[in-house]
């Protein structure tokens, strides 16, 4: 496990606590080149550019530790999508492969060295496309092994230069030939999720990056190498597209242990990780979407979502 940390891009925007808890992570590992990247102020936010401005000044103050420090921030801002897309790109221009971390997703300490371990381990291999650090079937898992996913989660993740130079911003060959292979490749539970995901992107010009990259991996037939324990906490429960508390934030990190080998010895999308994902995870999130935009619709939003916290707080008393 004498892995060096790689190079790390740290997007950060106004969240000043959870930027802070997701650097003091990054300061543990010590990366030798740490690239941080800030979307500019909404002009429509009274108090965003005199927030965004302290962030930075915070974020950059607090790197303390001997390391080559890149910056990429914007004046203006550009949005979800290509503040983000501009950020990776540019990551990507200078690194051939490295880390991506944004302010609210907070890495354990074995999320380094198995991140550097798997780059190193499939710099070469074409059909992984990126390390998730995130497994939501995971939470305070211990194990020594990981497997392969056609569906990797970008909350906390790594990635090649060969893999990003494929990222289809514009989803230029979605459509029914697609849409049929993917019924193909993961049946109908799963090709009916990802149908509805990229269907709700290209109708709804949706401000966001990571639909794309999604798509880009189900294009190319790409797996993420996924760890059997998670490795990764959200806390970005305040964010631009959502202030709302779910299943999915704040999960108990697992634990690794060394030498790291694959569950299994075919090199082949995890058919049972796919299926309890799509079923316990995805389909729940894709209600709770298609309420949201309808609620968006007739002016409901803010009712939905006081009832949608009113029902995941009862179900979290229920629980405890």
């Amino acid at each position: 496990m004498n892995h060096e940390t790689p190079p790390i891009l740290f997007i950060i925007f106004n969240r000043l606590d959870s930027a802070l808890q997701v650097l003091d992570a990054i300061a543990a590992a010590r990366p030798k080149r740490l690239y941080v990247a800030a979307d500019g102020p909404r002009a429509n936010r009274p108090n965003e550019a005199e927030l965004t401005a302290k962030v930075r000044d915070a974020v950059l103050a607090r790197i303390d530790w001997p390391c080559q420090v890149e910056t990429l921030f914007q004046e203006r801002n550009l949005g979800c999508r290509r503040g983000v897309i501009t950020a990776i790109d540019w990551f990507f221009d200078r690194e051939a492969e490295g880390v991506i971390l944004e302010d609210d997703v907070v890495p354990s300490p074995d999320f380094f060295p198995y991140c550097g371990e798997m780059l190193e381990r499939y710099r070469d291999d074409p059909r992984i496309m990126m390390v998730s650090g995130t497994n939501q079937l995971g939470a305070g898992v211990a194990s020594s092994h990981y497997f392969y996913s056609s569906l990797g989660s970008i909350w906390g993740w790594a990635s090649w230069r060969r893999a990003w130079s494929l990222y289809d911003e514009g989803m230029s060959r979605w459509g029914p030939d697609m849409s049929a292979m993917l019924m193909r490749r993961h049946g109908q539970q799963t090709a009916r999720y990802l149908a509805h995901v990229f269907n709700f992107h290209v109708r709804n010009h949706v401000d966001t990056w990571d639909t794309q990259w999604l798509y880009t991996i189900q294009h190319a037939e790409g797996l993420a190498v996924m760890p059997e324990a998670n490795l990764i906490r959200n806390v970005g429960i305040i964010g631009a597209h959502s202030n709302i508390e779910t299943s999915n934030h704040n999960l108990a990190h697992g634990a690794l242990t060394w030498p790291l080998a694959p569950k299994n010895s075919e090199k082949a999308d995890n058919a049972e990780y796919r299926s309890r994902m799509v079923r316990e995870v995805f389909t729940p999130t894709m209600t709770i979407s298609r309420a949201s935009h309808l609620a968006r619709t007739f002016g409901l939003h803010g009712i939905a979502r006081a009832v949608y916290r009113w029902v995941w707080h009862q179900k979290q008393h229920r629980g405890s």
